[in-house]
């Protein structure tokens, strides 16, 4: 069930940045597989590239509301009323390490 919530937000994701954004102007690209120095890989979900700047999307698909700041370990998390703790770090470091590599592109 995960995998098919990760898919169903990425795919959301990738249709609203078609309809939405000016083809012309706005040029999308995604699931770019990256190769990694250990010999792996990993994947970035979407990169937008424009005269704007490039912009890279990280795509989480989780219910309700979550507030925090870049320096925050733990995110509030906020569903339906009740608050709980969002441990969102990973990703930041993820965003970071992607727009690191792809600033020697």
């Amino acid at each position: 069930m995960s995998s098919f919530k990760g898919i169903l937000g990425e795919t959301v994701i990738n249709i609203a940045t078609w309809i939405k954004l000016d083809k012309a102007a706005y040029h999308r690209l995604n699931n770019i597989a990256l190769p990694l120095s250990n010999g792996g890989s990993a994947q970035i979900d979407h990169v937008i590239v424009s005269v704007y700047g490039i912009f890279v999307i990280e795509t989480k698909n989780y219910k309700g509301w979550i507030f925090g700041k870049e320096k925050q370990a733990q995110w509030p998390q906020t569903i339906m009323g009740r608050k709980y703790k969002f441990h969102y770090g990973r990703t930041i470091y993820i965003l970071r390490r992607w727009l690191n590599y792809l600033s020697w592109i």
